[in-house]
């Protein structure tokens, strides 16, 4: 028993390791293209199968001091109408599946953008088990106030590329709203809206 905690313990501190080497590197990941990064709070990352979203990097969530949960709703419709035109240059193939975990949001918001949601698959949950205390976290530090993640309500939202690219209207809707509802003055913002057009095309 004595050998299985020693072995918990090492592969806990690995793990630690691990995402404080990662949070030090940040910059470096984003300087070299190891992700395609479209904005500071929406980045992805192409695997095989398909197109994993993410919500910004934990360095820069932390780092930003005007950080919010709305603010980075804005950057997530931003950084979906950025793909979007690559899904229209042909870069990206129209059958390409696009999904992520929404744990920053509720699975509604997502499907105001035409995303559907699922289950988590066994190995989609050991890999968010390992990453818990981290994004809770987060989660804490975007809500301003201690939360948990509920494990139980956590889904996998997804669609593919045709579906999205469909959607563009109603997500350049919600991004010009959203925008003039927050009223978001930030100068990388700013120069972020302004690559946004005001109708769709």
């Amino acid at each position: 028993m004595f050998y299985i905690y020693i072995i918990l313990l090492t592969i806990i501190f690995l793990i630690i390791g691990l995402r404080i080497i990662f949070f030090l590197i940040t910059p470096l990941v984003k300087k070299y293209n190891l992700v395609k990064v479209y904005n500071p709070f929406f980045f992805i990352r192409e695997k095989r199968n398909y197109i994993e979203i993410h919500l910004g990097f934990a360095r820069d969530l932390i780092l930003n001091n005007d950080f919010s949960k709305r603010k980075v709703l804005v950057y997530l419709a931003s950084g979906l109408l950025k793909l979007i035109n690559e899904i229209e240059s042909g870069r990206i193939e129209l059958n390409r599946i696009i999904q992520g975990n929404p744990y920053f949001f509720k699975t509604s918001n997502f499907q105001n953008f035409g995303f559907n949601s699922r289950d988590l698959y066994c190995f989609e949950k050991i890999r968010f088990y390992l990453n818990y205390v981290e994004l809770s976290i987060l989660k804490s530090y975007t809500s301003k106030k201690l939360v948990l993640i509920k494990i139980d309500k956590l889904k996998i939202v997804y669609t593919d590329a045709r579906t999205l690219l469909a959607n563009k209207n109603k997500i350049l809707s919600i991004y010009h709203r959203l925008k003039k509802e927050n009223e978001i003055i930030h100068n990388s913002f700013d120069d972020e809206a302004q690559a946004i057009p005001k109708t769709a095309v």
